[in-house]
């Protein structure tokens, strides 16, 4: 039961990625989306914070599995390589929102013929 629900946390988040993706595609479509605005009219922030409900869930699970199973998997030493995928996930979600933030803050303004949201996304594309 244990491990049912340990694979279920871990692979809920392989499902609701590419889910959050494609809602994110077909509300930029509509023209319900508008990236890197924080506006509870728009798809943005419910995605985001999708993600987000995910991503936590999923590294909880993690967290538990590894508290159980630390004895078993201490030949492995799998804390680094644990920490290094996490962190990696981590800061790759979490950068966008920084970046959103600082739009909304009027940190990051226009630029020539690019309004801030355009160089938002160009600065979180390149990092």
């Amino acid at each position: 039961e244990f491990l049912r629900y340990c694979k279920f946390g871990t692979l809920q988040y392989c499902v609701v990625r590419p889910s959050t993706t494609l809602a994110a595609i077909l509300l930029d479509v509509l023209g319900r989306y508008h990236e890197s605005e924080i506006n509870y009219r728009y798809g943005y922030a419910y995605i985001l914070f999708v993600i987000n409900v995910s991503v936590g869930y999923a590294f909880i699970v993690l967290a538990s599995f590894y508290t159980v199973m630390k004895l078993k998997l201490k030949p492995y030493e799998p804390v680094g390589k644990f920490l290094c995928i996490k962190f990696v996930i981590f800061f790759a979600f979490w950068q966008s929102v920084v970046i959103t933030l600082l739009v909304k803050a009027g940190v990051i303004t226009a630029m020539g013929s690019f309004d801030a949201n355009e160089i938002a996304t160009g600065i979180n594309d390149f990092l």
